[in-house]
This record gives C-alpha cells, sequence and structure tokens, in this order.
C-alpha cells in the first residue's frame, strides 16, 4: 500500500483526512492541538477536555494512523460512557 509521506509522518495530516472521510469538516484548532500532544507527547499520557471535542474519535484516528505503519500493532482504548 502505497502512503502518502505527509500522512504518515504527520498525524495532523492523518486526522483532517479521518475527519474529511468522515464528514466532520475540518478538525479545529483543539483537536489539532490533541492531534500533536499524542504524536510527540509522552507514551504515558491522559488527553483531557471537555465533552464533544472529539477525543474518542482523534484516538479511533491514531489507532488507524499507526496501523499504516505497523499491521501487528495492538491498541487498548477505553472510554466511558454514562
Amino acid at each position: 500500500m502505497k502512503i502518502n509521506k505527509e500522512v504518515s509522518t504527520d498525524f495532523r495530516n492523518h486526522v483532517f483526512m479521518c475527519f474529511k472521510y468522515l464528514g466532520l469538516g475540518s478538525p479545529t484548532n483543539i483537536q489539532y492541538e490533541i492531534a500533536r500532544q499524542i504524536q510527540e507527547g509522552p507514551n504515558d499520557q491522559i488527553i483531557v477536555a471537555g465533552r464533544g471535542t472529539g477525543k474518542s474519535t482523534i484516538s479511533a484516528c491514531f489507532a488507524s494512523w499507526v496501523w499504516l505503519t505497523n499491521q501487528n500493532a495492538t491498541f487498548l482504548i477505553l472510554s466511558n460512557t454514562q
């Protein structure tokens, strides 16, 4: 599979493409900041943001982004609903 270099090297570009595919429009500045933090931050971080910010969607985009380069990767995504 051929992967666009801009998408494979910068998670924010992948988030943009995912949002367009899902019909969500362009990501907001806070969503781009969450994406940057996920890519560049420590491996043991917690993302805290208000409801409706897109944390779960961006996390799912991150899983698909990692799978683009490592099909053997595994993920554990936890989400609390009320």
